[in-house]
């Protein structure tokens, strides 16, 4: 059963020293925790962090970073990312969150379409190295 609670720095921690992709984790490395983030748990092992910046009122953008252990529950995976988004619109507000998935993370774009997130569009040297990320978006 998967565990939703409070994301604290040490979960983000966690994440960055063993995440499911090195390449695409880089990308996190001066994230800090603001505002609104949980971490995901499955039999007390963290499957990964993730938030929700809001950009002005209704929409925000979603974020996540994995860690190894989301390899061995990816169905699970996809109910918590959910769970967590249907949560984010509730307490947040929204009727618009969107995400960034780069082109060579295949594993999370998977995942995002899974969880109900639709294509809008691919943005070019949107990374901070200048690699190109799909944009997707969950509306209400």
């Amino acid at each position: 059963m998967i565990d939703i609670r409070v994301a604290t720095p040490e979960d983000l921690d966690y994440c960055r020293e063993h995440p499911i992709n090195p390449a695409v984790t880089e990308h996190y490395k001066g994230l800090k925790l603001t505002g609104w983030a949980y971490t995901a748990l499955i039999d007390g092992k963290i499957l990964g962090i993730g938030g929700a910046v809001v950009y002005w009122p209704g929409v925000a953008e979603g974020w996540y970073c994995l860690s190894e252990e989301a390899n061995n529950h990816k169905v699970s995976l996809v109910h918590c990312i959910k769970k967590v988004a249907a949560k984010a619109f509730g307490d947040l507000n929204l009727h618009r969150l969107q995400t960034t998935i780069r082109l060579d993370f295949t594993q999370a774009k998977r995942l995002i379409e899974h969880a109900g997130f639709k294509y809008e569009g691919t943005m070019k040297k949107y990374t901070e190295d200048g690699k190109d990320a799909y944009l997707y978006a969950l509306v209400i």
